[in-house]
This record gives structure tokens, C-alpha cells and sequence, in this order.
């Protein structure tokens, strides 16, 4: 995953605050003056991540193969068309704590 962030007090920053597991490794890039933030940065899909495993599944037969749209639409933009369909009213009305608490949301567990 990408994350656009900035430094600030000698700390990095990030943009919409992700909620990240406690003791995942990070990279850092840090971009030159004037180096525009390429918004869109092509992140490889399941298919290209998982190219060379497909067909070599046990039980498949050897001249078996899988023909891949590598032209489809990534998850990510099918998730972010889905997304741009709902009105604002709709965003508005979630709890803003919704990510932090959301097992209290969705089962009822304590906060």
C-alpha cells in the first residue's frame, strides 16, 4: 500500500491516518523538491502478484492455462466507482470513530 504523508516535528505524517498494525515494517520515499505525488501509482494487482503460481496448482493438468484480462479493472477501482455512488449524506451519517471501534459497530463488543 501507498500512503501520501509530510514530516512534521521531525515526524512522518500520513495523510487520512490509516490505522496500521502495531510493528509493521514501512518504507519511506521521500520525494524531491518539485517531484509531483503521482496520485495514481500503479500497485500490482492479485493477477500480476500471483502470475507465476497460476497453473501449477496441484491436481491441474500440465497444459492447463488461465487466460487474464490484464486490461480489467484493478479491486481498487471497482472499489472506488462503488464508492463515488454514494451520496455524501450517507458518508456523513457514519460514526467518526467507525474505524477505531468497528467490532463495537457491527457485534456490540465494548468500546
Amino acid at each position: 500500500m501507498v500512503y501520501r504523508g509530510h514530516v512534521e516535528n521531525g515526524m512522518i505524517r500520513l495523510e487520512d491516518a490509516p490505522i496500521l498494525p502495531e510493528g509493521v515494517e514501512a518504507e519511506v520515499r521521500l520525494l524531491t523538491e518539485g517531484e509531483p505525488w503521482e496520485e495514481e501509482e500503479k500497485i500490482p494487482g492479485v493477477c500480476e502478484e500471483i502470475r507465476d503460481f497460476i497453473g501449477k496448482a496441484e491436481g491441474l493438468p500440465p497444459d492447463a492455462s488461465i487466460n487474464l484480462d490484464t486490461n480489467a479493472p484493478t479491486i481498487e477501482e471497482k472499489l472506488r466507482a462503488i464508492v463515488a455512488d454514494v451520496p455524501q449524506e450517507e458518508w456523513d451519517r457514519l460514526p467518526a470513530d467507525l474505524s477505531e471501534h468497528l467490532d463495537h459497530y457491527i457485534y456490540g463488543t465494548p468500546k
